[in-house]
């Protein structure tokens, strides 16, 4: 093994870099001496198709997982969207729905006379009511504050 031993040439050669640097590089020669690539070729490739098997995994999942996500939210929009459409009284959801002369139309329209009715009315009375009451408020302020 002296290939690996320091040499004095080692150590006249390279005096700042020291003799490791020499017999460091003997030895690397010494072992690649005889390697070329078709040693390695098999190692990369094997690495390379691990590397693309895996890079396709998590790319295929995160694709497929987006897209769910995508898909639902624009489902939940729809549904939103709908919902709005009828409690702001939208035409097209109203003819649609409570409005509509087939048997659903009529269950709907008793569902939303039953749930909403007396208590729907009264909440929205209390509303109009307070609404009355702030711009009453509001004219004897501004008649009020007349110079």
């Amino acid at each position: 093994m002296d290939i690996v031993q320091f040499t004095a040439e080692d150590e006249a050669m390279f005096p700042v870099l020291g003799p490791e640097y020499g017999a460091s590089n003997r030895l690397a020669e010494a072992m690649t001496a005889k390697f070329n690539e078709e040693h390695l070729k098999p190692l990369v490739e094997s690495v390379a198709d691990a590397f693309r098997e895996k890079l396709w995994d998590d790319v295929r999942d995160w694709l497929l997982a987006d897209t769910e996500q995508n898909v639902a939210g624009a489902v939940r929009d729809m549904v939103g969207q709908t919902i709005d459409a009828l409690l702001t009284g939208k035409e097209w959801a109203m003819a649609r729905y409570p409005y509509a002369d087939y048997s659903r139309g009529e269950e709907i329209r008793k569902a939303v006379a039953r749930h909403a009715g007396d208590t729907m009315l009264t909440r929205r009375v209390a509303e109009l009511e307070a609404e009355v009451a702030k711009r009453d408020e509001t004219i004897r302020y501004l008649r009020d504050s007349r110079y």
